[in-house]
């Protein structure tokens, strides 16, 4: 029995993973823009495809394909070190609140990086 334990305990962890539909981790392994240089961020979007991004209190969808988004707009969030940092479109439909046609900024309100 005891060789039994640390079986079930690996196997619980491994279970314990929280994947979504897509098959992407949870948000324990979102990345947080305020982390991250600009370069970084973007890097990231492009090696990943659509992409949540958490910035602060605030999180969203980029993907550097427009088609991956339906087509919605520019995407721009705060980064270590840029204020307005494009990260390609932002990709969350049905956003509950209205949000300024021409381009989506994600934390930039009150970013400590240049401006």
């Amino acid at each position: 029995m005891r060789n039994f334990t640390p079986m079930l305990l690996a196997a619980v962890f491994v279970v314990g993973v929280d994947v979504d539909s897509s098959g992407r981790a949870s948000a324990a392994s979102t990345p947080h823009s305020l982390t991250l240089t600009c370069a970084q961020v973007q890097d990231l979007i492009k090696k990943h495809g659509q992409t949540l991004l958490a910035t602060g209190k605030e999180s969203g969808n980029y993907s550097f394909d427009y088609a991956d988004c339906g087509g919605t707009v520019p995407g721009y969030a705060c980064t270590r070190d840029e204020a307005y940092c494009y990260v390609g479109w932002w990709c969350d439909y049905n956003y509950p609140a209205q949000v300024n046609s021409q381009v989506h900024d994600q934390g930039t309100e009150s970013c400590p990086a240049r401006r």
